[in-house]
């Protein structure tokens, strides 16, 4: 058995990247309330996103897609809210912690 041939059909096989090594599904949470007097956050001060999130460069993402949230009547006799959708977009970067954290701890052991 030629090793040499399985090793190459495989790394070929894995050097062939389809739409969907760089495409996947974001959901996010927001932190905080929200400062619009118009506004409302969706639940107990946190609103929903989601949508597609597309590979930048190895450790960046940018990410877009609906947004919910809950609008507020400016009639003050109506106390329901209405769910709205408003639009977001995020730019998220990857940070390795690990590689940062063993070289600290291996200066700080020398």
């Amino acid at each position: 058995m030629n090793v040499a041939k399985l090793n190459n059909r495989y790394t070929s096989i894995l050097a062939k990247k389809t739409i969907w090594h760089y495409v996947s599904l974001y959901i996010g949470f927001t932190i905080g309330e929200m400062k619009e007097p118009e506004f409302k956050d969706f639940y107990n001060n946190t609103s929903i996103m989601v949508g597609p999130s597309v590979k930048l460069y190895r450790a960046a993402r940018l990410s877009f897609g609906p947004a919910f949230l809950r609008s507020v009547s400016a009639n003050p006799v109506m106390t329901s809210n209405k769910i709205v959708v408003g639009a977001f977009a995020n730019i998220s970067v990857d940070i390795d912690l690990l590689k940062t954290i063993s070289s600290i701890t291996s200066l700080l052991t020398k």
